[in-house]
């Protein structure tokens, strides 16, 4: 009972601390990219053409439409909140995260593990941070974790559909479906795996039809931006030593642990070969997200491990109740933990802060009939939900690009730049050479939080 009182202190304290640094404002071009194919698809459309949604900076732009590269899951799931108002995009995948730490609580619970480990999940760094976004991540890892949680209570026909949507919110999940598969083919558990297949093979063929009807062709995933050449064998280097780091740091020697315990036990397979199939993946990809300092980039860069956090930590929880590993330490490192996890969700919450002061710079200074020519820090600001802004990024395939034609035709054109904390030097080289095409006049010139200009454009010179 004392240890129950723990998690449900925790769980408590883990609402308000929510709660009160509610998400002022999205951080990143991807969120916004997901709140526009949701605003697209409550008017009815996947093309944004179609309802007059603006491209950005992560649209795929053809001769015929306009789309997003992502997949359509996550917006999808967004669309119910967002009818209501953008900002509860914010609580849909806090509740997603909630509803992840239920279905972890009682995983280990049915692996006879004590359930005050069960904090391992609600207090891990990288989950916090992205329980305060919209980005797909724990969306993902829910619908994985839910599938997986069926599977162990003996109902494979509705994993397999649960499975199968978890592709449509992530492409990469197949790489952890295959893993779970092959766990029952390992144990020779046939007909379970047969039980699976009709639900998967359901979403796969959904995504199909959407791969086609939607993006144009059946592998159009493969060869969009970020799609499969952004693998390569040379990114082990960084990207996998990088994870092999981060994931025995935050709890010692998590992911050692998780190679050999969890494929030394049988019952555990169904957790440690999707997790491993993912890191494997992920260790040759080109990208993984960096902070402004170490502990920032610990935190961030673990984002395409999430599906499959919890499937490690269920194994790692195991091997600490197994090996009698005193429950007094590991609660009192709770408080600790805690702290950690208000340290993180203020420093988001001051960033988010100073995304919403320069988004109401721009839109305070520009009318929604203005058309925006922009560099992407600037345009990923703008959004149908705040105002139906046309903008254009100048800064493109490292080179300027500018529609000089529908710059003459605009009634009201401005030109804007923030300055972007990951290429500041570079693009205010391509900012200068913009600068020198027009005749302008200032209108506004802020330092805080963050360097940003808004001009009137008078002439092309």
């Amino acid at each position: 009972m004392k240890f129950n009182k723990i998690i449900l202190t925790v769980l408590a304290i883990t609402i308000f601390l929510f709660l009160y640094f509610y998400p002022p404002m999205y951080g990143i071009t991807d969120e916004g990219e997901y709140l526009n194919t949701a605003f697209s698809l409550r008017k009815g459309s996947f093309f944004y053409d179609k309802v007059q949604v603006p491209p950005s900076t992560a649209t795929v732009i053809t001769e015929k439409h306009q789309f997003s590269k992502y997949p359509p899951g996550n917006s999808i799931l967004l669309v119910p909140f967002t009818s209501v108002h953008w900002k509860l995009g914010f609580l849909r995948t806090f509740l997603f995260f909630l509803g992840g730490f239920i279905i972890f609580y009682f995983l280990i619970k049915s692996y006879s593990i004590d359930p005050v480990f069960s904090l391992l999940y609600l207090l891990y760094p990288t989950l916090i941070l992205y329980s305060r976004t919209v980005m797909s991540d724990i969306p993902s890892m829910f619908f994985l974790l839910l599938g997986i949680f069926l599977i162990v209570k003996r109902k494979p026909c509705l994993a397999g559909f649960v499975l199968g949507f978890s592709i449509i919110i992530r492409y990469t999940n197949a790489v952890a479906i295959f893993g779970v598969m092959l766990s029952y083919i390992i144990k020779r558990d046939y007909k379970s795996l047969l039980s699976l297949l009709p639900g998967i093979i359901f979403f796969i063929l959904c995504n199909c039809i959407y791969n086609i009807s939607i993006l144009g062709g059946l592998l159009a995933p493969l060869v969009m931006p970020t799609g499969a050449t952004g693998f390569g064998i040379s990114y082990i280097k960084t990207s996998g030593l990088f994870y092999i780091f981060t994931l025995n740091l935050f709890y010692p020697c998590m992911l050692i642990i998780a190679i050999i315990y969890g494929l030394k036990k049988r019952d555990y397979l169904i957790f440690s070969i999707p997790s491993l199939l993912i890191l494997l993946v992920y260790s040759f990809y080109y990208y993984f997200d960096k902070g402004s300092f170490i502990f920032e980039t610990v935190v961030r860069g673990g984002r395409f491990i999430i599906p499959v956090m919890p499937l490690i930590l269920i194994i790692y929880a195991s091997f600490l109740h197994r090996s009698k590993f005193p429950r007094t330490a590991f609660v009192i490192s709770i408080p600790l933990l805690l702290v950690l996890s208000a340290g993180i969700q203020i420093k988001h919450n001051q960033f988010l802060k100073d995304r919403k002061e320069i988004r109401n710079i721009i839109y305070d200074y520009t009318a929604d009939s203005d058309l925006i020519i922009c560099n992407g820090e600037a345009g990923e600001l703008i959004s149908p939900f705040f105002g139906a802004k046309e903008w254009r990024n100048f800064y493109a395939e490292r080179r300027v690009f500018l529609d000089t034609l529908e710059i003459k035709q605009s009634v009201s054109p401005f030109l804007v730049y923030v300055e972007s904390g990951k290429h500041p030097d570079e693009l205010i080289g391509y900012r200068d050479s913009v600068v020198t095409l027009f005749n302008l006049d200032t209108v506004v010139v802020s330092e805080s939080p963050q360097h940003t200009e808004i001009y009137r454009i008078l002439s092309l010179r």
